[in-house]
């Protein structure tokens, strides 16, 4: 689960592109013509750009036109941080990524697509900084159903608008992690989760992550029913959220799911090594895992044994209604196109390129948005268990898993606002102050946003 907090320099940026409403605004609402461009430039911050490398080479091989890549996270910085556990260092670099990836779109210079990373898309391609997308996607056949997850692929639009276009995706899962009952395909809610289990007999606790994660799931599912964004209102002072504030407290205080004022370790996996399985203990019963090309195959409801170890999941605990953005698909990799750009047909179509067959593999780390591509990872994932001894129908596998991510309603959007009352979310779960004064400050907050939104 992933909670994104807002920081004070990003809230204040957020605030003065607000003023920036006056910036003259290209017309990006239908596919540009071709504008001739030999070269384009992509910034990106990724720990491995070598898909994105060998794609510019494949391109300028079939078009002609040169991709300049310029990735900003150094993979020094990122093994250094990765050894020492310090992660100052990369942190700042991200820091500085961000804040010239502002400034360029803000002035409409610098790189033809960027790779959107801790900004509000919505913010800069409402202010006219990134293009709009969503009738580029509409116009061109090359994003019909058949070939793209287009349900997917579209789930990052917000009020008929779309800035940036994801090539992969993870999808998270409600993995079970010793033997407990199990749960259906009907997703459940946090209350319904807990109370199934809470007299379950427990290591440490029933669920892998903190209380405060598991409000913000449960916030995130109703603020749109006490904010409205047009008319720049709010009511998040009122008794479902103190309830929310103190029942996500309890389930912490009882001993269910990790506290959020202590160290929290993260739930251990069945590991291979020379072939033979590595037995751990587990810190909890459940824990939200991620499913990737690597175990595509928990996307399937066919229990997979390997070595003993039953590997299933289920629908991933939420709150959000039925039919809503499903709350457990997550994009990664969004490209941006700048609206001054100069480029912007070519850049599109680099950016299509990305998605094809032509550049993708199977084996790259998140799923495909590319049909084709996507079921090519999760057959490779269930002939690979299947080799290790597994009884799985490998062609019945990868038919649920294209229909079970082809039905899906779209991303879900973890927007900054969301999150503008976290740290006074976290003062209440420290016992710093009560749930009356947090609902009463997180409104207060969230209220200053709006007045001062775009």
């Amino acid at each position: 689960m992933k909670a994104t907090k807002l920081t004070a320099l990003s809230f204040v940026i957020m605030l003065l592109l607000a003023a920036c409403s006056g910036t003259s605004k290209i017309d990006n609402g239908t596919l540009p013509a071709s504008d001739g461009a030999n070269e384009i430039a992509v910034a990106l911050f990724e720990r491995d750009d070598l898909f994105y490398r060998v794609a510019a080479d494949r391109f300028e091989d079939m078009t002609g036109v040169k991709v300049n890549i310029k990735n900003y996270l150094d993979k020094e910085i990122l093994y250094r941080s990765f050894e020492t556990g310090d992660y100052a260092e990369q942190y700042k670099i991200e820091e500085i990524y961000v804040e010239k990836m502002k400034t360029e779109l803000m002035a409409g210079i610098g790189a033809d697509i960027y790779h959107i990373q801790g900004i509000d898309e919505y913010v800069f391609g409402n202010n006219g900084h990134l293009c709009d997308v969503s009738s580029w996607i509409e116009e061109d056949k090359d994003f019909s159903d058949n070939i793209v997850f287009k349900k997917l692929l579209t789930g990052t639009s917000d009020g008929g608008k779309q800035y940036s276009v994801p090539l992969g995706f993870s999808v998270e899962r409600l993995y079970p992690l010793s033997e407990v009952p199990e749960f259906g395909s009907e997703r459940l809610t946090w209350r319904e989760f807990f109370e199934k289990t809470k007299d379950l007999p427990k290591k440490s606790k029933v669920f892998d992550d903190t209380g405060i994660n598991i409000f913000m799931n449960r916030y995130n599912a109703v603020f749109n029913k006490y904010v409205d964004l047009q008319n720049r209102t709010q009511s998040l002072n009122n008794p479902e959220i103190i309830a929310l504030l103190k029942e996500c407290k309890k389930w912490q205080d009882d001993g269910l799911c990790a506290d959020a004022s202590e160290p929290h370790e993260e739930a251990a996996y069945i590991q291979e090594s020379a072939g033979d399985p590595i037995t751990v203990e587990y810190p909890a019963l459940y824990c939200c895992s991620y499913a990737w090309p690597s175990n595509a195959t928990i996307l399937s409801s066919q229990p997979v044994e390997i070595y003993g170890n039953i590997e299933r999941s289920y629908p991933m605990v939420s709150d959000y209604e039925e039919g809503e953005r499903n709350s457990d698909f997550w994009p990664s990799a969004l490209m941006g196109i700048n609206a001054g750009s100069k480029n912007r047909r070519t850049a599109w179509e680099f950016v299509k390129f990305l998605l094809s067959p032509s550049s993708q593999v199977s084996n790259i780390d998140d799923f495909s948005l590319n049909r084709q591509i996507f079921a090519q990872s999760v057959e490779k994932s269930f002939k690979k268990a299947e080799a290790l001894g597994a009884d799985v129908d490998v062609a019945a596998g990868v038919a649920e898993a294209v229909e079970f991510v082809g039905d899906s309603n779209g991303f879900y959007i973890s927007k900054p606002y969301y999150s503008i009352g976290y740290d006074i979310i976290e003062d209440y779960f420290y016992e710093r102050i009560t749930a009356e004064e947090a609902a009463k400050r997180i409104a207060n907050k969230t209220g200053i946003f709006l007045k001062e939104m775009n």
